[in-house]
């Protein structure tokens, strides 16, 4: 519904050498050459992704789909649900055989990308061709999709050609070593061939994989890090401070997991959080990926500054400001360079801090990010986390146990013919029932929103009032001005102070990170919104204070952690503040200047503003 709509608007390639999407890594950019496949707006581009859905806690039952989604569809809406193509299902007691599961799906591909398929949109009749770029799949799902073992076994590394190490216990470790050799597309294919011919596998590869024709089997699947980072080493390392089990260990905090739990459940983050921070203690072991993002990202040095031992905080540091970087919607090949730096040397460290069981496939992982950002942009255009919505989607278009596959086929078919007559309805409805169904959808405005710019609306109701004495020395007005308290910007809902509702009372809205007058970029509380006479928004400044994060922390007691503790680099994510009173000076802003919402973490008197990596993600 969105393409059609929108043909004329799909993304298009940049051609700088910031990372901003998945367009400008190094694995499409050359395709959008002219003369190239993608410098014709009718040749999309596909990402495809499977993973097994447990449906009930008292089956085996499990649901596996096929995804695909366009990657031409601007960033902020290219992973919504309805965005997200099903094209594929099985449902059964055990793992789909790949082969039967994909090849039809990649046949199809294969004809969309030689013949093309001939459909109507508003400018008239198109030929549209498609290539399948890239797959994000899950670890098990990887070595199922990819024909080969599992993380756990000898040369269980997809990326590259790292035995492992194997442990008592049967579990395998990874430990780091710059010396084994990246593999490559030509030499998988080889490994498949001579393990079909011997019936043993080669360096970790039983045969074939349904998409080895169909794509570059490394280059082409890149590392999630929902996965990765965040449920793998992210809770790792938040099981093993609080593990009462390593209660001898210098890195243990359990002592101080209800002091931590206080300060955590005192946070008020924005909206675009969908959880509110849960407690380590009572429910860690429930935490989604989204709220250990917001963990890693956020919530996490600040809380453990005064409880995690110097080195190790510090060591941790590292994750943080490299995932920061990574997540970016603006990354330059420096910034890069230095992230991947920050994840090699943090790897390095893990098994002297840690132990060798600390070297987890996950954490071996790290070392593959920096290749991935630079082949596909940054960590959020290849993520799993869209995908994963679509599966919560899914459990909702079907009720009880049986007929399972009919019923998603049937809804799912219900919603693309509605989608298909629309136009159709439009001419034959009432004005009320296409009132209706555009309310359906998200991406509509709504009856309480109206524009005041490019992408910017006023939420509720607008009030004159005269303004008082402080608005009117920020701003020349008259002896009225036109107020609000909600505006909606590029998708992101801010609030003004004066905005009270009783179940925000643990969110935040009001914290902004803007370009001031003078071109520096400043954190501010939004105190109110205006219109008059142009769209203004009435900030106090938040000050930033002198001393960094980093250096709060203390010595490291490394050599190689003090070069970053000078370099501080933390400090462009997590800023220490002052926050502003009644009595800091007003400024007027133009809303056009406003960047991004912030977040402040607020630990035993002292405050920190993060800015958010980007404006892309809603998890």
């Amino acid at each position: 519904m969105y393409i059609l709509g929108n043909w004329k608007s799909l993304a298009t390639p940049k051609t700088n050498k910031i990372l901003c999407d998945i367009w400008d890594g190094s694995a499409l950019s050359p395709l959008c050459v002219p003369g190239r496949f993608f410098s014709d707006k009718n040749h999309l581009a596909f990402s495809l992704s499977t993973d097994g859905v447990p449906l009930f806690k008292s089956s085996k039952l499990t649901l596996w789909p096929v995804y695909l989604t366009i990657l031409n569809l601007p960033a902020n809406i290219r992973m919504n649900s309805e965005n997200v193509i099903l094209c594929g299902l099985w449902v059964g007691p055990t793992k789909p055989e790949m082969d039967l599961l994909l090849n039809p799906v990649t046949k199809c591909l294969r004809q969309l990308f030689t013949s093309g398929l001939e459909i109507e949109t508003p400018s008239g009749a198109v030929t549209v061709r498609a290539k399948l770029v890239t797959g994000i799949f899950d670890l098990p799902a990887k070595a199922a999709v990819l024909c080969a073992k599992q993380f756990n076994g000898e040369f269980g590394c997809s990326v590259c050609l790292h035995q492992g190490k194997r442990l008592p216990n049967n579990s395998r470790i990874y430990l780091p070593d710059d010396t084994y050799k990246e593999r490559t597309h030509s030499e998988v294919i080889e490994a498949a061939l001579e393990a079909e011919r011997t019936k043993v596998s080669v360096q970790g590869v039983y045969g074939h994989s349904p998409l080895s024709n169909t794509m570059d089997l490394v280059n082409s699947i890149p590392v999630d890090y929902m996965h990765c980072v965040l449920e793998g080493v992210t809770r790792w390392l938040l099981k093993s401070w609080f593990n009462s089990k390593n209660h001898m260990a210098p890195f243990y905090i359990g002592r101080h997991v209800k002091q931590i739990d206080r300060e955590l459940l005192k946070q008020r983050p924005p909206s675009e959080f969908s959880r509110p921070p849960l407690s380590i203690q009572s429910h860690l072991r429930y935490w989604k990926a989204s709220e250990l993002r917001y963990w890693l990202l956020f919530y996490s040095l600040p809380l453990l500054l005064n409880h995690l031992p110097s080195l190790y905080w510090h060591h941790y540091a590292l994750l943080v400001c490299a995932i920061h970087i990574m997540l970016s919607d603006s990354i330059t090949s420096t910034q890069v360079d230095a992230a991947e730096q920050m994840l090699a040397d943090f790897y390095h460290l893990m098994p002297q801090l840690y132990g060798e069981s600390s070297c987890t496939h996950n954490c071996h992982l790290l070392s593959h990010l920096g290749k991935y950002v630079r082949l596909w942009g940054p960590l959020w255009t290849h993520s799993a986390f869209g995908f994963e919505s679509k599966n919560g989607h899914l459990k909702h278009l079907f009720h009880g146990k049986t007929d399972i596959v009919h019923q998603i086929i049937f809804n799912t078919d219900v919603a693309i013919t509605l989608q298909r007559v629309y136009k159709q309805l439009f001419e034959r409805e009432s004005e009320y029932t296409m009132n209706y169904i555009n309310s359906l959808s998200r991406l509509a405005p709504k009856s309480n929103m109206r524009s005041i710019g490019s992408h910017m609306y006023i939420v509720g109701n607008c009030k004159a009032v005269p303004p008082t004495l402080e608005q009117a020395a920020a701003l020349i007005c008259g002896n009225s001005i036109e107020i609000f308290s909600r505006l909606l910007k590029n998708g992101i809902l801010y609030y003004s102070q004066d905005y009270k509702r009783s179940n925000l009372i643990k969110r935040d809205n009001t914290i902004c990170y803007y370009q001031d007058t003078n071109g520096q970029y400043c954190f501010g509380a939004i105190d109110l919104f205006t219109t008059t006479p142009e769209p203004i928004a009435f900030i106090r400044q938040i000050i930033t204070l002198q001393t960094t994060l980093i250096n709060k922390a203390g010595h490291p007691c490394r050599s190689l952690l003090s070069v970053y503790q000078q370099a501080d680099l933390l400090d462009s994510y997590i800023t220490p503040v002052d926050l502003p009173t009644n009595s800091t000076q007003l400024s007027a802003v133009p809303i056009a200047s406003i960047v991004s919402k912030a977040v402040i973490i607020s630990v035993s008197g002292c405050h920190y503003c993060v800015v958010q990596p980007n404006n892309i993600e809603r998890h």
